[in-house]
């Protein structure tokens, strides 16, 4: 998919991704991902589900992580629906530089959980139409 710099495509297709503590996929985690885009009529597209052996909130390797934001910088997927706000960033200052990439990237990262933020917290840009 090729997005320009002001749209996204109206029904977008997203990548999803969950940590798990442990070395056992976290199916339930994704299912909930998987749910939350289906539920906005966004398509799983890419390869779409990554998913890392890695506890939130600890800043360890998330090569799956990197994976994801690759089909989002590519244009393969319009966006990315997270488990876990924890999943994915430790502190305000890696908050606020996944929001600085998802603008810069004109994507979008979806938390189910968003932590402090709230439930069904987004950051970057929505697609056209669509409120978390």
């Amino acid at each position: 998919m090729v997005m320009n710099s002001n749209t996204l495509k109206d029904t977008p297709a997203t990548a999803l991704y969950a940590a798990s503590a442990g070395i056992v996929k976290p199916a339930a985690a994704l299912a909930q991902c998987a749910a939350m885009a289906q539920q906005r009529g966004w398509t799983i597209g890419g390869q779409s589900e990554f998913w890392d052996c890695a506890p939130p909130g600890r800043l360890v390797a998330r090569s799956q992580w990197a994976g994801a934001m690759r089909q989002a910088e590519a244009g393969v997927v319009a966006g990315i629906v997270v488990h876990r706000l924890a999943d994915v960033v430790s502190d305000g200052e890696a908050y606020a530089r996944l929001g600085e990439w998802a603008v810069d990237q004109n994507t979008f990262v979806l938390f189910v959980d968003g932590g402090s933020y709230g439930a069904l917290h987004l950051v970057g840009r929505a697609p056209a139409g669509v409120i978390a």
